[in-house]
């Protein structure tokens, strides 16, 4: 429903050093929008300072969970518009830096005037070295 709280949730495993959640870049499979990240959190779970769209000002926050083998980030997207309708991309930065960022990213639909509905697109595994990771795109509430 339009003014409702939508939550993105991902989960991974590994040691990573930060998730960062924002619009993805159009015809671009990793990349975020010009000044499009919304929320970076590093290892502590304190959100990273980023120049955020005036758009989403006040209205995206986020929070992460972690042991040394896995965690989980969750990313909430407030009193949501249908111009929030669109694809939201997830960037997991492992701490290994002979390790590359993991992608992810899921499209967020917006139906008529009452609906919010966040598309699933699956879970994503990827091997580096002997290290396995994987992420799962689950969003939490509709």
């Amino acid at each position: 429903m339009v003014g409702s709280t939508v939550n993105f949730s991902w989960t991974f495993s590994g040691d990573v050093r930060t998730v960062t959640w924002g619009l993805k870049k159009e015809s671009v499979t990793n990349s975020f929008d010009t000044n499009g990240k919304l929320v970076s959190l590093n290892e502590a779970s304190i959100m990273l300072p980023l120049s955020i769209p005036l758009s989403h000002n006040g209205r995206v926050s986020g929070g992460r969970t972690f042991n040394l083998s896995s965690g989980k980030a969750i990313f909430t997207l407030n009193n949501g518009m249908k111009d929030d309708e669109k694809f939201y991309l997830c960037e997991i930065d492992p701490n290994d830096p002979n390790d590359s960022p993991h992608y992810d990213f899921v499209y967020l639909a917006i139906e008529g005037e009452y609906k919010i509905m966040a598309g699933f697109l699956g879970q994503r595994t990827q091997r580096n070295k002997e290290k396995k990771h994987t992420y799962s795109v689950l969003p939490a509430s509709l």
